[in-house]
């Protein structure tokens, strides 16, 4: 006990020899503990640290001396007592989720994912574990996980701004700004956001040209933090968009107030204005910069760029019935091809985009290829869980609930990967199309491909998972199987391409997507047999072609299953019919589509 006594930190209150270890770690973690009541984090450090040192110390202790450790800021000294706290209770999602956040925060990426991935696995509805496996992802270079992780912690924790702010920057990141606005949307009109997050909205609208909407969320993060002069700033961009050039000034002379030395915002004003033709007003705010910055190489480079742009359109402007001559003269006609010659073009563009987008979503990490199986894992773990004790350990159909669930939820997500990423195959990769080779045919069906064979590729991993856990599942009937797969590509495709050529008439399509999906999910016996359901409702449900599309796949793996009510024609017609809508929107929109917003 001495020994003890004479390692407690300087400064640290003496404590009286007691006649065994119990009573010396109890009398330390009554000291500890006062320390952290008291909020005297180095005091605790020190008391804490003594503790984990001594041979009858908990992972509790450990735990413990990592977190106070941590709020000293002492990261590398708090990770190996998190670490050892993880280590000595392997099932304790917290322990685990904290040593995955010190990893991070010591900037072991690969260390963090092991952890955050073993909490997740035992605790599937954790928001802030996924939040920090997208930090992971991303330091990694792995911006499709990163994305996928940080929606996902979203979705956990839909009334955290903060989170939401972090999966709408993600997706912004991958040019998905839609979605990127409509979670920003929900998060500032269900939530208190901060003015950060409102300007990060009126950013995101001012880039899709929605000066309105931008226009009122700046004013929104002004209402909160009345003094920032960026905000001003970027209030009086949103004005000039709108032609509302008085009120800009304004804008801009408060902005300039607040922060003199930052011009900014003004050498911006020159810049949009100078794209709208507006030379006098350009000249106007350029001469303003100069008399602030006279000895200023860019503002008098800016100044001399605008006069000569000036003169060059002044002097252009006489030969605009030259240049409406030169731009109806009809388009040179491309050398004539065998159709064998251009059908082994289109697959050669399109097995290069089919490449392109699997080294674009898993080729820099493994992170990326656990998110193909950790999904299914999650979505399949919980279904299981929570019906195995409603149901009295009984599923609905079969000996094994893991099963059950995987023969609906596989189909289900190859169906919505397919609807939500071919849908927003062309918003999001819309610079491709510039490439005159390259379609937007091209780009959905690439990505309809890559849907299709990463499901199939998880499918039978999962397949063998299954019989290295004992469970027999590689006897399916590959008839049943794969012609629900081929039904649901056609049906998932072309639902995709319907609603990528409804993307070209606006944004608010994604919330719509996200409702279909959803009810999808509930009225075609994803999670239960049809069987069970009232006559009347199931009546209504099978008119929903993917019931059908269920209930074929669990034929093939249930031999005596034979639903009354199957009509596998009906769902393969209904879904030919969808894929060739979605083939004539498509080729409909297909010019618009090109067109850079």
């Amino acid at each position: 006990m001495s020994t003890v006594a004479s390692n407690l930190p300087s400064g640290s209150p003496s404590i009286e020899p007691a006649h065994d270890a119990e009573g010396a770690i109890a009398a330390l973690r009554i000291e500890r503990n006062a320390c952290m009541v008291a909020s005297d984090w180095p005091g605790a450090a020190g008391f804490a640290t003594q503790i984990a040192a001594l041979p009858t110390c908990t992972p509790e202790d450990l735990r413990i001396a990592s977190g106070v450790l941590s709020q000293c800021g002492r990261m590398a000294d708090a990770l190996p007592f998190a670490i050892r706290a993880s280590l000595a209770e392997p099932d304790n999602a917290e322990f685990a989720q904290h040593a995955g956040c010190v990893s991070n925060q010591c900037g072991d990426d690969r260390g963090a994912i092991d952890f955050l991935l073993k909490a997740a696995f035992l605790d599937s509805e954790n928001a802030e574990t996924y939040q920090q496996l997208s930090l992971s992802a991303d330091r990694l270079d792995d911006l499709a996980a990163a994305t996928a992780l940080a929606q996902r912690a979203y979705q956990l924790d839909p009334s955290s701004p903060h989170r939401g702010a972090v999966a709408a920057h993600y997706l912004a990141r991958e040019q998905r700004l839609a979605e990127a606005t409509a979670i920003l949307r929900r998060v500032v009109d269900t939530a208190d956001p901060s003015p950060a997050i409102c300007r990060m909205l009126a950013h995101l609208l001012q880039v899709q040209g929605d000066y309105v909407g931008a226009l009122e969320a700046i004013d929104q993060a002004i209402s909160a933090d009345p003094d920032n002069a960026e905000y001003h700033a970027a209030r009086a961009h949103a004005l000039l968009e709108l032609g509302r050039n008085d009120e800009a000034d304004i804008a801009l002379q408060r902005s300039l107030e607040l922060d003199p030395a930052n011009l900014g915002g003004l050498r911006h004003a020159v810049s949009i204005l100078a794209e709208k033709d507006q030379f006098d007003r350009a000249l106007s705010y350029s001469g303003r910069l100069l008399e602030r910055q006279p000895n200023n190489a860019e503002f008098g480079n800016c100044m001399r760029h605008l006069l000569e742009t000036q003169r060059i359109n002044t002097a252009v402007s006489d030969f605009a019935e030259i240049a409406a001559l030169k731009a109806s003269a009809p388009a040179r006609r491309a050398a004539p091809r065998t159709y064998s010659d251009g059908l082994a073009n289109q697959f050669r563009i399109i097995m290069a985009l089919v490449l392109r987008d699997l080294r674009g979503r898993h080729g820099h990490s493994h992170i990326g290829l656990l998110w193909i199986l950790l999904e299914p894992i999650i979505h399949i773990g919980v279904l299981a869980v929570v019906f195995q004790f409603t149901m009295e350990g009984s599923p609905p159909m079969g000996d094994d609930f893991f099963l059950f669930y995987f023969t609906g939820v596989m189909p289900y997500l190859l169906l919505n990967h397919l609807v939500m990423r071919v849908g927003s195959a062309v918003r999001d990769s819309r610079g491709l199309m510039q490439v005159a080779s390259i379609t937007p045919m091209d780009l959905l069906m690439a990505r309809s491909i890559v849907e299709f064979f990463i499901t199939i590729v998880a499918f039978f991993i999962f397949i063998g998972l299954f019989e290295l856990c004992g469970v027999d599942a590689a006897s399916f009937a590959p008839q049943y199987v794969f012609g629900a797969f081929a039904i649901t590509w056609m049906l998932g495709t072309g639902i995709g391409l319907v609603f990528a050529t409804l993307h070209e008439f606006g944004g608010a399509i994604d919330s719509v997507l996200g409702v279909f999906m959803r009810i999808i999910y509930f009225v075609s016996g994803i999670f239960y047999v049809p069987a069970l359901l009232p006559l009347f409702a199931r009546d209504i449900f099978v008119w929903n072609p993917f019931l059908h599309v269920v209930d074929l796949m669990r034929i093939g793996f249930f031999p005596s299953y034979d639903p009354p009510w199957s009509d596998v024609p009906y769902a393969a017609e209904v879904s030919v019919v969808m894929l060739l809508l979605g083939l004539i929107t498509v080729t409909a929109t297909a010019r618009p589509m090109r067109i850079l917003r």
